[in-house]
């Protein structure tokens, strides 16, 4: 969630930059989208944490703990994919 404020406020920060007016950025609202969004993955990846924690600890008491690994992986190609859009729009700024 931290990051995505961060990235947010990137596109403000490079404006607002000593020198920043001598270059001409693209105006466009990609760093506040992918801020956004890692935002709101953010957000959703503290339930799911959260849940899982739940779901693990009576399983665990029960003695019938499954790993979850799907869940992980599309949780691991997700965040992939976001910070493959964050390299693409800096990218874009050069």
């Amino acid at each position: 969630m931290a990051f995505g404020f961060v990235i947010s406020k990137f596109g403000l920060f490079l404006r607002l930059m000593p020198g920043g007016g001598a270059v001409t950025l693209p105006s466009t609202n990609t760093s506040e989208g992918l801020g956004l969004a890692f935002a709101i993955f953010g957000c959703l990846l503290a339930v799911l944490g959260v849940w899982r924690f739940l779901m693990a600890t009576r399983e665990l008491a029960r003695d019938q703990f499954q790993p979850w690994t799907t869940p992980n992986v599309v949780v691991g190609w997700a965040t992939v994919l976001l910070g493959v859009a964050v390299v693409a729009s800096l990218l874009r700024l050069l």
